[in-house]
């Protein structure tokens, strides 16, 4: 500006009154601020937000960290969330589907007994190391090593891996298995960091605090409290992260004794978030995210004791259920209802659904005689003791009537043995004994001058003379249910109960301590069970459903036997085609719907709770509540505003139009 332009504009200025002026001023000022504002509403049709790095989260967890690397602690918390941050594997699970991580391709031969499968090229440990199969081949060797005592050991017996090159290898297995790929969701350790460790010392020193990292981020400090737990866990960002680099710059992990600690840390801002297995916070400001699980609640009849060996009975008790009362009393409607075990929403099953229905169950009753009896309802049924024997046996059969023919010899004083379900040797001596026996009864009409150690139509016949029997009892519509003393599942208990005592029904609650409820489980030491079960990303029935599960390790929770299922169950695992599956799971289901040995209630929603606003969190179906950390990467905190070629093009292009039109009208 030159001295003489910036005299008129003084001049200019000097000659207004001061109304004038005022006038000026306030003009000038809604012209720069209208401009600006312009400016602004343009930058931002122009631009559009993105996330920036940096910023620092802090979750809060219950429990603390109680094994050292994850071929022991992979699936429990708090540990999962940690071994997910930092070790990879070849398969991971997003939004409860199995998709393959560090693996670049695989293939399963056609009669699926052999996997050849790829890892990706040029992946870094955070210390530098590359990862090879040598890691991945390691690592199976110590689940697979009975000296290391990994949980995860019987999902590796009879199954081989096998180096093909620094980036390629095979598994072998012995049958085909639909479910083998689960098994690769296993995380891989560094072979450099561990390989010198021995197997007998493995749990207690093959510590991941101090292993280098292959995740989204690695750990670079973590605090013990005075009684030697790890309260605290610091990790920052893995910069040789082969996937997406995480926004965030650090998360710490702090560690509490007890739900009230973890909420009171929450409250006065020691934390920013944590995780609960169902809606713990009861208020508006807190943000709140919901997954789903494939797991689910319901009462388990034990169908060995009397009262739920009668089918009428789990009827009765069944339809006079009301889920949706549930499900809002219990859970404020944070929930999903569910009719089958199996789950058929989340797995792409037949979906079924049971009518809540009063007056059916009412009028079963009737239909059944129950009548008063000492001031509850009770009716006289025929109740079977003992297996009746109807299959052949012999030398190397197995399951559930070798089982019954064992109880019986056991019974008669034929047979000392623990009952297994193998006929063995000794099994043996023992028929052969108890047909010498009776040789009026069972050689003579066999044609045999000795015994044979067979159980054919005229042992069997004789067996089940003497073990099994048929005899009337009185049964009353009262008994006990065994739950965890949790807030959950009380409320969800007394529900139940109030539901039950409508029609009549006597039932007493009965709350354990975790400890307690797992040895009553384990002994199958209850009458009826309210609790959870959970699957992985696939529906294997075999735990839960096969006979041979009724064990004291099994889960299979109501004691359910049926021989077509268990040959339904055999297939499946035997299969490796999706179709045929789904097939069969659909026909146990239906089996299971019609016996009733259980009812299932609801899967109540997973949820996240933060106080802060942290963004790129994904609602979505999960297997494990730690599969959230999968997502950690795209979590952040701050934002930026980036051009978008996109809104250009798009302004570009309107303003064009409206030239046109505008030239248009003016010819």
């Amino acid at each position: 500006m030159t001295l003489l332009a910036f005299k008129k504009i003084l001049f200019f200025f000097n000659s207004l009154s001061q109304k004038e002026k005022i006038i000026f001023f306030a003009l000038f000022f809604i012209f720069i601020f209208s401009s600006l504002f312009l400016l602004k509403v343009f930058f931002e049709e122009l631009t559009i937000k993105k996330p920036k790095e940096g910023g620092i989260l802090k979750e809060g967890f219950v429990g603390f960290p109680n094994f050292s690397n994850p071929i022991y602690s992979q699936f429990r918390e708090p540990d999962g969330y940690l071994d997910e941050l930092i070790f990879p594997s070849l398969f991971v699970y997003e939004k409860g589907v199995l998709k393959p991580s560090i693996t670049e391709k695989y293939e399963v031969s056609q009669d699926g007994k052999t996997i050849d499968l790829e890892i990706k090229k040029n992946l870094f440990w955070s210390d530098g190391r590359p990862l090879t199969v040598d890691d991945i081949i390691f690592t199976i060797e110590k689940i697979q090593d009975p000296e290391v005592k990994s949980p995860f050991f019987s999902l590796w017996i009879g199954i081989k891996a096998i180096k093909v090159s620094d980036s390629k290898l095979q598994f072998i297995l012995k049958n085909p298995s639909f479910f083998f790929l689960e098994n690769l969701t296993f995380k891989i350790l560094p072979k450099h960091f561990f390989e010198k460790i021995s197997s007998a010392d493995f749990f207690y020193s093959a510590n991941i605090f101090l292993s280098p990292s292959l995740g989204p981020f690695k750990i670079k400090n973590f605090e013990y409290s005075k009684e030697g737990k790890i309260v605290k866990v610091e990790l920052e960002r893995n910069d040789k992260y082969f996937g997406q680099k995480p926004y965030l710059k650090k998360i710490f992990f702090y560690f509490y004794p007890s739900e009230e600690k973890l909420i009171f840390a929450f409250k006065r801002g020691e934390i920013d978030a944590f995780s609960y297995p169902f809606d713990i916070l009861k208020d508006n400001k807190t943000k709140k995210y919901t997954f789903l699980l494939p797991r689910y609640f319901a009462v388990f009849f034990n169908l060995e004791k009397e009262i739920f060996s009668q089918k009428p009975v789990r009827e009765i008790l069944s339809f006079a259920i009301d889920r949706q009362e549930i499900l809002q009393k219990a859970l404020d409607g944070n929930g999903k209802v569910y009719y089958s075990p199996f789950l058929p929403e989340f797995f792409g099953l037949k979906s079924v659904k049971e009518k809540f229905d009063f007056q059916k169950a009412k009028a079963l009753i009737e239909k059944e005689g129950f009548q008063e009896k000492d001031g509850v309802l009770a009716k006289n049924f025929i109740l079977e003791k003992g297996m009746l024997l109807t299959e052949d046996l012999k030398l190397g059969s197995v399951g559930n009537q070798v089982k019954g023919l064992q109880s019986c010899l056991s019974e008669i004083g034929f047979f000392k043995e623990e009952a297994n379900g193998i006929f063995d040797r000794k099994l043996q001596s023992a028929v052969i004994s108890f047909q010498e026996n009776f040789p009026e009864e069972i050689l003579k009409p066999s044609g045999l001058k000795k015994g044979n150690g067979v159980v054919g139509p005229t042992t069997r016949k004789k067996l089940n003379d003497l073990c099994f029997k048929r005899e009337e009892k009185t049964i009353f519509l009262k008994f006990t249910l065994t739950t965890l003393n949790d807030p959950l599942l009380l409320k969800t208990a007394e529900i139940l109960k109030e539901q039950w005592q409508r029609l009549g029904i006597q039932v007493e609650i009965e709350k354990k301590e975790s400890d307690e409820l797992k040895q009553i489980i384990s002994q199958k030491n209850y009458e009826a069970l309210l609790v959870g079960e959970s699957y992985r990303s696939l529906l294997d029935p075999y735990p839960f459903w096969h006979s041979s599960q009724k064990e004291e390790v099994g889960l299979n929770l109501s004691n359910f036997e049926k021989k077509e299922v268990d040959l339904l169950i055999e297939e499946i695992r035997n299969s490796n085609q999706e179709e045929k599956i789904k097939e069969k799971l659909n026909q146990i289901q239906e089996i299971i719907l019609q016996e009733k040995p259980l009812i299932v209630l609801f899967s109540p929603y997973y949820f996240y709770f933060s106080r802060i606003d942290l963004k790129g969190i994904k609602e979505d179906n999960m297997v494990f509540p730690f599969e959230r950390m999968g997502d950690s990467p795209f979590y952040y905190l701050k934002e930026k505003r980036v051009f978008s070629p996109e809104r250009i093009k798009e302004i570009k292009e309107n303003l064009l139009f409206l030239l046109k039109n505008f030239a248009v009208e003016k010819k």
